[in-house]
This record gives C-alpha cells, structure tokens and sequence, in this order.
C-alpha cells in the first residue's frame, strides 16, 4: 500500500490530477482506508487544495 501511495505522490508531484473511486464499506474495513487517505493526505497536502486529488465512494 506503501508503495501505491508513493507512486501517487509522485504522479501528483508532477502534476498529474488523480481520482479515486472508493466502496462506501470496504472489504478490508472504513477505518483502514480512512487512515489510508490521512496517509496520502499527509503526503500531499497540496494536491488536496488544489483539486488534484480528488476521491469519492460509491454505493
């Protein structure tokens, strides 16, 4: 997940627009990928104001 999120940051960096399309209830657990997007957030905060980053759920 590590290295995803990694990879993310990078293509951001570059100036890459990047969307996620997540399960309202993950398998793997809400919390996991709340704490998953925090991560990412963290690592990113820019994209986050700018609009490059952008993530939404599904139903």
């Amino acid at each position: 997940m590590e290295q995803l999120f990694t990879s993310l940051v990078d293509a951001l960096s570059r100036g890459v627009s990047v969307t996620l399309l997540l399960p309202n209830n993950p398998n793997v657990g809400r919390d996991f990928t709340d704490d998953g997007l925090k991560f990412l957030w963290e690592l990113a905060p820019e994209a986050v104001t700018s609009g490059k980053l952008q993530v939404y759920t599904s139903e």
